[in-house]
């Protein structure tokens, strides 16, 4: 006896991304100028299929023996902050760091916060990767 499967059901942003990726597939749409701004306040070309099956987060388990440091934007406003620390708290590795720096975006990390960012990632160095 054969099941029958229905159509997939795609939400918010994977719906998108799936009639995207089809429409690209079927040559009915091209790929975005590079610089273009697509996604709220990110700049580069993505694709958004591409981002349908990318996840670092669910990587995270694959080295459990790797010092890992998080540093996250308190306003992060392209992806759930969630989706990490969840995995984050997961993570079965002892060499591990969150830090959150409040009140920057996303890009807040390569502007006004850079300095910390810099600090923090050396401190981390220092500490567990240093031969």
């Amino acid at each position: 006896m054969h099941s029958q499967v229905g159509p997939l059901e795609f939400h918010g942003f994977e719906r998108i991304a799936h009639d995207q990726g089809t429409r690209r597939a079927r040559g009915e749409l091209g790929y975005p100028k590079p610089g273009e701004v697509v996604v709220g306040n990110l700049h580069g070309a993505p694709i958004s299929e591409q981002f349908l099956t990318y996840s670092p987060a669910d990587a995270m388990g694959l080295a459990p023996d790797c010092a890992m440091q998080i540093v996250l934007a308190g306003n992060e406003e392209l992806f759930d902050n969630r989706t990490v620390i969840s995995a984050y708290d997961s993570f079965k590795g002892t060499k591990k760091n969150m830090v959150v720096i409040p009140d920057i975006t996303h890009y807040g990390i390569y502007g006004t916060s850079q300095l910390q960012a810099h600090r923090l990632a050396l401190e981390w160095f220092e500490k567990h990767l240093k031969p």
